[in-house]
């Protein structure tokens, strides 16, 4: 199972033993084990799915949460009834990743409404507690035996009421940018994004705003090559301009040039006000085998008053 975001576009395989004829009054169950490939799309999109030939108008709007992903086929192919609890899975030449479970969705391979899977990476933690909490023989990429160290280590401090330092982890910096002289690090031809040598009380600033949906701020490839680190951490410190309820401001990651994804956002609503700067702000992630990163920050909102300042942003590793 995997405990990364997966992006938009990425080609995912699901199995399964249901339906294979997407007529609902006509019911062929499988013979043998099928598969089809499909392909993700974001939640926003699968939200507007919307049609009205089967019978009524029906939409998604309202039902695709952060639990949830979707997926379809152009062929219009897709899981069906029987499929339910299924895999949906990333193959590779190391075998399959399991992403996803079979969930529901309006009839079968419908022409307006993908697949609708529930999410693995949202509840990864959850999964992997009980998996290594109640089974005698757990998959080693769960790596049980440091997970029951640190709870057990957790629960002993938690009953003496006590606070052990050597349980902070001893972060490395990587590379660090503080946008003094321009954009540094992010110095990528394409970027929309603008600098100002200072802004709000903070010497070397950049601005980034949702204008037409495109404006961001993305860095240089940031090579890993012969580094000991498995885990990652970003932190940095923004300030809020004019950003509405509805808006979030989010970090995206590419490990291995695109191989890995993932992404973290913060809403406007919940986790941030306007007009004081964060400055402790940050997202980790955990990927083996990583030999190149690039980081992205990015406004999600619906006009062009969702305005952030980035003031920092520093990168670093843990073996």
């Amino acid at each position: 199972m995997s405990p990364y975001v997966i992006s938009e576009g990425t080609n995912v395989t699901v199995m399964g033993w249901g339906d294979t004829h997407k007529d609902e009054d006509i019911k062929e169950l499988a013979t043998e084990l099928m598969e089809v490939e499909v392909t993700v799309v974001t939640n926003q999109e699968c939200e507007q799915s919307k049609s009205d030939d089967i019978g009524f108008e029906y939409d998604y709007k309202d039902q695709i949460t952060g639990n949830m992903m979707c997926a379809e086929n152009v062929e219009v192919k897709d899981s069906c009834q029987g499929d339910s609890g299924g895999p949906l899975v990333i193959r590779s030449s190391y075998g399959d990743m399991q992403v996803g479970v079979v969930s529901w969705g309006v009839g079968c391979a419908h022409n307006d409404f993908p697949g609708v899977y529930a999410r693995i990476s949202s509840q990864y933690d959850w999964i992997r507690k009980n998996v290594c909490d109640g089974s005698s023989a757990p998959p080693a990429s769960f790596k049980c035996e440091s997970f029951a160290v640190a709870t057990s280590r957790n629960q002993d401090l938690s009953a003496e009421g006590t606070h052990d330092d050597s349980l902070e982890e001893d972060w490395t910096t990587i590379i660090e940018e503080d946008f003094t002289t321009g954009f540094g690090l992010f110095n990528l031809h394409g970027n929309d994004a603008k600098h100002y040598p200072r802004a709000f009380n903070r010497a070397g600033v950049v601005r980034i705003a949702d204008e037409d949906g495109s404006s961001a701020l993305k860095s240089n490839q940031i090579s890993l090559e012969n580094s000991p680190f498995t885990k990652f951490k970003i932190n940095f410190s923004f300030y809020a301009i004019e950003m509405e309820d509805s808006d979030d401001l989010c970090l995206d990651y590419e490990i291995n040039y695109g191989a890995v994804t993932g992404e973290k956002c913060w809403s406007s609503l919940h986790a941030f006000e306007n007009s004081r700067w964060y400055d402790d702000k940050s997202f980790g992630f955990s990927v083996p085998n990583a030999h190149s990163l690039r980081i992205r920050f990015r406004v999600k909102g619906d006009d062009t008053l969702d305005d952030v300042l980035i003031d920092s942003v520093v990168i670093q590793g843990h073996a």
